[in-house]
């Protein structure tokens, strides 16, 4: 099977399976592609929320959920992703009895969000992870947050040299 690495700037770290040659899939297919894959890999843990919808379901447990949204986008400590002008948010990093970002999912994107964008962090999360022994940190963080951190901290040190 022929891998065709991801445009993402860290394009030896996520590598797409299934695409054939790099030179005929445009732009737009790698990005959908990309799409498919975050998206089948955050479906079980809660899929992608628009923003709008998720702060009105947080408007029950929380006085501001605009700016509690916006604040932890600018910073960096909520995942968002833009898609097709949609700003969606992985659920799979609020607990969900509180709505309220989990404190190992936290950890991590303070320790990738300045070696990664948005995009990268969210494969970081959908792609199998040689630390993990080959899970991907989505489908681990929720139950073992600590081995996920520590899978962030290696992959901090290769991304970042």
């Amino acid at each position: 099977m022929n891998h065709v690495a991801l445009e993402l700037g860290r394009s030896d770290i996520f590598p797409v399976h299934g695409l054939h040659d790099a030179a005929q899939v445009s732009s737009h297919q790698l990005k959908a592609r990309q799409f498919e894959i975050v998206q089948q890999a955050f479906r079980q843990h809660g899929g992608l929320a628009a923003g709008d919808a998720l702060e009105l379901s947080m408007r029950t447990q929380c006085a501001q959920p605009i700016s509690y949204l916006a604040r932890g986008i600018v910073r960096r400590t909520i995942l968002s992703l833009e898609w097709r002008s949609q700003l969606l948010i992985p659920m799979f990093q609020f607990d969900p009895a509180g709505l309220v970002v989990r404190p190992s999912v936290a950890s991590v994107l303070a320790h990738l969000s300045d070696v990664f964008d948005d995009w990268e962090l969210a494969f970081w999360f959908a792609q199998p992870n040689d630390w993990l022994q080959g899970a991907l940190p989505v489908d681990i963080v929720g139950r073992d947050g600590g081995a996920v951190y520590e899978a962030a901290l290696a992959d901090r040190f290769v991304a970042a040299g």
